[in-house]
């Protein structure tokens, strides 16, 4: 008998075989294919999204930018009021090269998140750092500390509350 748990937990068991199988270079895409399509049939769109968004950051990091850009408008396509992916997607796209999408997805992103922590101290500083290097201006975000400090960060995809880690800290703690 099938209650629908099964269908549920099916895309994270492949995006677990993601990790499990990868090697240096891109996600295998058949993998990250099957993931989201799963996500999908398990009506949670937003999940294949983030798994999309994620392929995307990759490829960028990767130098497979045409790629890149692809799996980010997919990740939008799939769930485009998700703020997760927006995010990715942004990062994405700066990373590919992809100034004026990423840059009007951060400007929309930092109006209608003005107080979440996470988009102003981590997403959108990462994302302008990128987008300046693009513009071989490195000093202007280096020098402009334009967020806050703040002490820890958690990821909000991470499912593992383990992954507290010190970003952005400014202050010298004895720990």
């Amino acid at each position: 008998m099938d209650d629908g748990r099964y269908r549920h937990r099916h895309h994270f068991l492949l995006v677990f075989s993601l990790f499990q199988d990868q090697q240096p270079g891109p996600w295998p895409s058949e993998l990250t294919k099957r993931a989201v399509e799963s996500a999908i049939r398990a009506d949670s769109k937003e999940n294949g999204a983030t798994w999309e968004a994620n392929a995307a950051l990759q490829q960028a990091a990767y130098g497979k930018t045409a790629e890149s850009r692809q799996s980010a408008a997919e990740a939008l396509r799939l769930a485009p009021a998700s703020q997760g992916v927006q995010a990715e997607a942004a990062l994405a796209f700066a990373m590919a090269g992809d100034t004026a999408r990423a840059e009007s997805l951060a400007q929309d992103l930092g109006k209608s998140f003005p107080l979440d922590t996470q988009m102003q101290s981590l997403w959108l500083p990462a994302i302008r750092t990128q987008l300046a290097l693009n513009r071989k201006e490195p000093r202007i975000p280096l020098n402009a500390q334009s967020t806050p400090p703040i002490e820890l960060g958690l990821i909000q995809f991470v499912a593992n509350i383990s992954c507290l880690y010190p970003s952005m800290c400014v202050q010298k703690h004895t720990w």
